[in-house]
């Protein structure tokens, strides 16, 4: 299945998309450590150090959904989906508008 990375990921992963290998049905969770195993610029960047849980600032969506809003790393991956994972974003031009 294809994992789509971005901003600081692709240049870490050394693409901005990744095929995994994997099966329809299988939870994200497996996905997201096979592509840190595939990847090992990403080590540290999506996962917690015992690859059980996404780290708290990134964001992984199937179908234009965040898991966390479904079932979380458990969450099954349909058949035919791409994965978006999404670094965390910050920024901005510092002007504060009253």
């Amino acid at each position: 299945m294809q994992v789509r990375l971005y901003a600081t990921l692709r240049a870490l992963a050394g693409a901005a998309r990744v095929e995994v290998p994997g099966t329809p049905g299988e939870p994200v969770g497996d996905v997201l450590r096979r592509l840190v195993a595939q990847c090992p610029g990403l080590e540290g960047q999506i996962l917690t150090p015992d690859g059980a849980a996404l780290l708290p600032h990134v964001q992984v969506f199937i179908a234009g959904r965040s898991i966390r809003d479904l079932q979380g790393m458990a969450t099954p991956v349909p058949p035919g989906a791409d994965l978006a994972v999404f670094p965390p974003v910050a920024g901005g031009c510092g002007l504060l508008i009253a």
